[in-house]
């Protein structure tokens, strides 16, 4: 419902620029794009074994829009630390000019994303919630969420009750199909409020490091959740929706997390998968 505006947050909260471009850009193609090509293969086969057929045409469809959410992120990394680099270049604060930058660019994404859908992977959808998270690291906003953590839960699960309310599962699929101003309004009520959760929550369980651990594998667990996906697809269950969505989908997501973390950690250990794989450089 809210993973991947929470997931791009977090990505705009730890964005950093202090490296020149041509450093920047190809970090970013080795850890993004590189693993997207990569894996794609491995994602593919999944696909044929769960369909039962073998169709090399659907191979190119899925390595334009399977882990498009790796894309999305290095258009977003990309876009934000042009911004930035250009506003430390002229002097430019945030009061100063760079909030109003940002604001067209993101004008600039929505009139793309309308005539080109799927050319930006999501970006003019998600790209809000990167802004968002930059700026909450770079202003007071942080700052006074953590100090009213009780008021900051109690206002996300407020809003993620009227969302639940107005739930429509094609409300949050982020794919690149234009909205009613109805449901943008849901799809945004339900980031921020899933983003005001996670932030009240991890804060008031900061002493387990294991939330720590599991970030610096996100990316590599995405990819493999997605390869693992594939291999299930959506069954139907005789579930209705809302037990489908709200109590299948997290658990068997929660096991998967659980498999797919330990198939990482294995794949960690080798140079080659580690690099081509998972995006991990270091």
């Amino acid at each position: 419902m809210y993973h991947h505006t929470e997931f791009i947050f977090v990505s705009g909260y730890f964005f950093n620029a202090n490296k020149n471009p041509r450093n920047y850009v190809g970090n970013k193609v080795k850890a993004l794009i590189v693993p997207a090509i990569c894996a794609t293969p491995f994602i593919f086969i999944a696909d044929c074994c769960n369909k039962g057929i073998f169709d090399i045409h659907q191979f190119f469809s899925l390595l334009k829009g399977d882990l498009w959410f790796l894309k999305c992120l290095f258009i977003c990394s990309i876009c934000t630390y042009s911004i930035v680099f250009i506003c430390n270049k002229q002097k430019l604060t945030i009061g100063g000019g760079k909030i109003l930058i940002f604001i067209v660019l993101f004008l600039m994404l929505q009139i793309i994303g309308y005539y080109k859908p799927g050319i930006l992977f999501n970006a003019q959808h998600l790209y809000l919630f990167f802004i968002l998270g930059y700026f909450f690291r770079n202003s007071c906003a942080e700052r006074l969420v953590l100090k009213h953590k009780r008021v900051s839960f109690l206002g996300s699960v407020i809003l993620l009750g009227i969302s639940f309310h107005y739930w429509d599962y094609e409300c949050y699929m982020y794919n690149s199909q234009p909205m009613d101003v109805l449901r943008a309004t849901l799809r945004l009520m339900a980031g921020c409020a899933g983003i005001l959760l996670t932030i009240s929550l991890v804060h008031s369980l900061k002493k387990f490091n294991m939330f720590g651990n599991l970030g610096q594998y996100t990316l590599g667990i995405y990819i493999v959740q997605t390869v693992v996906f594939q291999f299930y697809g959506r069954k139907e269950l005789g579930l209705n929706e809302y037990l489908y969505d709200w109590i299948f989908v997290p658990i068997t997501s929660v096991c998967i997390l659980l498999i797919s973390y330990i198939i990482v950690l294995l794949l960690s250990k080798f140079k080659i998968t580690r690099h081509y794989l998972l995006g991990n450089w270091k």
